[in-house]
This record gives C-alpha cells, sequence and structure tokens, in this order.
C-alpha cells in the first residue's frame, strides 16, 4: 500500500513539473500559424482566395515578445497576404527610440497589395502619437470607428470596419454596400454584442491573449475589461462570426498554457 501511496505521490509530482516546465518554458517559446477559411454568400468567385494576415498584441517590448514579433513578420513575409490587418497594442510600455525603429523596419518591409491597416488598444493610446507616426511611416492606416471599402483586382470589393473601444459605433458602418463582405476589427471583443444589429460578416479581435493561462474554470475569474465575455475562440452569433486571437505577446509573466501565440490567416473560398 505504502509503494502505490508513493508511486502515485510521483507521479503527480512529475505530472505537474512537466505541466509547469511546459507552461514557462516551452509554450511561451511557440508561435502557431492558424489557418482558417471564409465561405460566405457574399464572398463570391471575386474574392477566391484573397488571403488575410491578422495579428494582434504584439506588446513588443515586454518579456520576450519582440522575439515572437521577429518571428511573425518573417512568416508573414513568406505567405504574402493580399492584406493585412494589425489589432492593437503594438507595445507594452512606452518604446524607445530602438524599439520604433525595429519595428517600423519590420511593417514598412510588408507591402501587401491591398494595404495595411490597424486599430488601436488601449496601450496604443496610451502613446498615440509615436504609434500613430510609425503607422504613418509605414503607410498603415489607422481605423478609428470609420470603414474602407477595398476595391479589388477582381472587380470586387470588401468593406472593412475598425472599431475604436468606446461604445458608439455608428459612424463606422455608415454608407457601407451590404451587398459586399464586411470584415469588422475591434480591439475589445466584449463589443462583438454592440454591433450585431449592423450589417457584418465577421468581427476580427484581440486583447485577450486567449486569457493566456487558459487553464478550465480558472480562467472564468480571470477577465478584465473588453473580454469580461468573450475572450477565447470563436462565437456565432446569427449570421455573425467573432474570432479572437491569443495574440502574439504575453503579459506580466511569461507563460502560456492552452493559448499558443498566433498568426491568422484568412482566406476567402466560395
Amino acid at each position: 500500500m505504502l509503494k502505490k501511496i508513493l508511486l502515485g505521490l510521483s507521479v503527480v509530482l512529475i505530472s505537474g513539473f512537466l505541466v509547469y516546465y511546459n507552461t514557462t518554458t516551452i509554450n511561451p517559446e511557440q508561435l502557431k500559424i492558424r489557418e482558417e477559411i471564409i465561405v460566405s454568400d457574399k464572398a463570391d468567385e471575386k474574392l477566391n482566395n484573397l488571403l488575410i494576415s491578422y495579428f494582434s498584441d504584439a506588446r513588443f517590448n515586454e518579456l520576450d515578445n519582440d522575439k515572437l514579433f521577429d518571428r511573425a513578420v518573417l512568416i508573414i513575409r513568406d505567405f504574402k497576404p493580399d492584406l493585412i490587418i494589425f489589432g492593437g497594442d503594438l507595445f507594452s510600455s512606452s518604446p524607445s527610440g530602438e524599439d520604433l525603429e525595429k519595428v517600423k523596419n519590420a511593417l514598412c518591409d510588408l507591402n501587401p497589395r491591398y494595404g495595411k491597416y490597424a486599430v488601436l488598444g488601449e496601450l496604443d493610446l496610451k502613446y498615440r502619437d509615436s504609434i500613430e507616426q510609425l503607422y504613418r511611416d509605414c503607410n498603415i492606416k489607422i481605423l478609428d470607428n470609420e470603414n474602407v471599402q477595398i476595391g479589388l483586382d477582381t472587380h470586387s470589393f470588401l468593406n472593412l470596419v475598425g472599431l475604436d473601444l468606446g461604445h458608439d459605433h455608428s459612424a463606422c458602418f455608415s454608407g457601407l454596400n451590404n451587398s459586399y463582405f464586411t470584415l469588422a476589427v475591434g480591439h475589445y471583443p466584449d463589443r462583438f454584442d454592440e454591433i450585431t444589429n449592423y450589417s457584418f460578416d465577421y468581427m476580427l479581435s484581440g486583447h485577450s491573449l486567449g486569457i493566456q493561462l487558459n487553464i478550465p474554470l480558472f480562467s472564468l475569474f480571470s477577465r478584465n475589461e473588453g473580454y469580461e465575455k468573450y475572450a477565447h475562440g470563436k462565437t456565432f452569433k446569427n449570421d455573425h462570426v467573432l474570432d479572437i486571437s491569443n495574440g502574439l505577446g504575453m503579459a506580466e509573466k511569461k507563460a502560456r498554457f492552452n493559448s499558443d501565440a498566433e498568426i491568422v490567416f484568412y482566406r476567402f473560398s466560395n
């Protein structure tokens, strides 16, 4: 009996150590490439094979997030997307001149056919002047509670809507041609419920880092502003889809569990 108890304790201790090691050493270094296929009645053959790259929450100057960012940029370059979207929180704290230069060089080197767009997160607003200047230098358009209609070489169009962090998004959807596929991007995933009365198809979001330590039950009590309701994965509501990226960086601690850093690629298919 004593041998069984000791064996059981050994298994528990070893398992606990392996989980801890994986969470603090292995997972933080992993970068997942997630590929999604978008099928919609509005995505006809003219949108077929359009490839969009989306990443959020780089938090470049915290922990070792700069390494993940560098790898992500190389992957995006290799995939050659037609459109690139940044989901907010480029830096975690006030960026130094060196940080700004490194990120600018990387983002300016990405040149998708249909342009680069961004929405701002709560951290971006703290250093807004620096972020806006960096984006201008790299020809990245910030969608601050507004929309653009992107014309494709195939003589079709895509609506791109950028939400701010507020609660009034009527301006975002003003003047949209609802016959075109509409992609909404907002840093706070909880804004999803607030816009479901408008005409859009997909909403891309981030901010939560996929909860970072996504432990069942425990993660229900680790929610903050902007992701108190929606924090991980996909949500389907009526004809709308919310897809939350786990982001690139980490916050406060170098650890991830059940929520690897990721870049998401969306490809249209009819």
